[in-house]
């Protein structure tokens, strides 16, 4: 399921280079101390909101260049402050809900249940009907 098809094409023209592995930064400190270009997570990428692998590759490299350019770590304000900035970047609007949708309520729920959204497609599905944007 493609959720927007303007919000991928967005994604994989503001990705910065990178490349993909099972072995990815897991933590800040680790993101910030690379000095070649980001390795993105190549797992949990078949269920999402974009429907295809390579963009939300390209989303996960454009969130952890923002982290970095912002220098915020991944705690729960943090996470916050980067999906403001997303946001702001994509225009806000619908596209902005989304993407802010996608950065705060994903990790709200893992900080809450101490898991990782195994459903993507259907938890932003929820969430965006609930928030009256779907």
């Amino acid at each position: 399921m493609i959720l927007s098809v303007a919000l991928n094409q967005k994604l994989l023209d503001l990705a910065p280079a990178y490349s993909v592995a099972e072995d990815a930064p897991s933590t800040y400190e680790v993101l910030r101390a690379r000095t070649s270009s980001l390795v993105v997570y190549s797992g949990a990428s078949d269920n999402t909101i974009y429907g295809d692998p390579r963009v939300n590759y390209a989303f996960r490299a454009w969130h952890d260049s923002l982290h970095i350019r912002l220098q915020a770590g991944f705690s729960v304000k943090d996470e916050i402050r980067v999906a403001i900035e997303s946001a702001r970047v994509l225009g806000g609007g619908t596209l902005g809900d989304i993407i802010y949708t996608e950065i705060v309520d994903q990790r709200l729920y893992a900080e809450h249940t101490g898991e990782f959204v195994n459903n993507q497609v259907d938890f932003m599905v929820s969430h965006l009907r609930a928030k009256g944007i779907l």
